[in-house]
């Protein structure tokens, strides 16, 4: 990358298409309990219809993944 792409991306933004990105959908009684317990960010907190973005850590609190968690009108979880 060059000083004056990233300048470029740095003042304007940028987007990535993450279509081909991995998909879950938890649904259930445990699925909150669950999830809370993979990701860093409180998952009670997610607001219908918005994002919520969140770490995957491994067993040491090492960063694994960055995901966006949201939740749909029927209280399931995508990730």
């Amino acid at each position: 990358m060059t000083a004056d792409r990233w300048r470029e991306i740095h003042e304007t933004g940028a987007a990535r298409d993450l279509g081909a990105g991995v998909r879950l959908r938890l649904s259930g009684p445990d699925a909150v309990r669950y999830l809370n317990g993979q990701v860093t960010n409180d998952v009670r907190k997610i607001p219908h219809g918005r994002s919520l973005s969140a770490c995957v850590t491994n067993h040491r609190g090492r960063l694994e993944a960055l995901v966006m968690l949201s939740q749909d009108t029927d209280g399931a979880l995508f990730i």
